[in-house]
């Protein structure tokens, strides 16, 4: 399963959140516009990791890149075939 989290924030710009769930690992990936914001997810990544294992999750990879493209409802499947997920998506679901 995959969910896309994308919101447009006041002080760090957009900040995406695709979760990925495979064989009961949770991977996550956050991409955010400039390396100053890369940076400050970057350094927070391990307790970040702890938080969600001390709650039961088995975790996977979880990396922070900046946005080449923002990611929209007319390019999710574009961007998720970039990372070989396309195949697992069965459906969109968008709410506001």
């Amino acid at each position: 399963m995959t969910i896309l989290i994308g919101l447009d924030t006041e002080y760090m710009g957009r900040i995406e959140t695709v979760l990925h769930s495979t064989e009961g690992k949770l991977s996550v990936e956050f991409r955010v516009e400039n390396n100053k914001i890369k940076r400050l997810f970057l350094d927070s990544v391990q307790e970040f990791r702890k938080m969600l294992q001390d709650n039961r999750f088995d975790t996977g990879d979880i990396t922070v890149r900046t946005i080449d493209k923002p990611t929209t409802p007319f390019n999710v499947l574009e961007h998720l075939e970039a990372k070989n997920e396309a195949e697992t998506v069965t459906g969109i679901d968008i709410r506001i």
